[in-house]
C-alpha cells in the first residue's frame, strides 16, 4: 500500500532527523509518534482543513515573495486511500 510506505518513510525520517522532529513540535525527549498514530490521525482528520492550511501557506509565501506562482503544475495521479 502506498500510504503505508509514505507514513513509514515519515516515521523513519523523523527518527533520523530529530532536529526536524523538534521543529515540527515533537518533544524529542520522549518517544516520537508511531506509524499507527500517524495512520489514525490521517484517517480521522478532515482533509478540508489540511487543504485550507496548504492554500493559506502558498498564498502567504507568494505574497511575501518566497515562492513564485507564475507557473503551476497539477498532478492528476489518482491516490488510493485506505479509508
Amino acid at each position: 500500500c502506498e500510504g503505508f510506505s509514505m507514513i513509514s518513510d515519515l516515521v523513519d525520517y523523523l527518527h533520523n532527523n530529530l532536529l526536524i522532529a523538534y521543529f515540527c513540535g515533537f518533544d524529542i525527549s520522549r518517544p516520537l509518534p508511531s506509524y499507527w498514530t500517524f495512520d489514525r490521525f490521517l484517517k480521522n482528520f478532515d482533509n478540508k482543513v489540511l487543504s485550507e492550511i496548504m492554500k493559506t501557506q502558498v498564498l502567504f509565501l507568494s505574497k511575501e515573495g518566497i515562492v513564485d506562482t507564475s507557473f503551476i503544475g497539477l498532478d492528476s495521479t489518482p491516490v488510493s486511500a485506505n479509508t
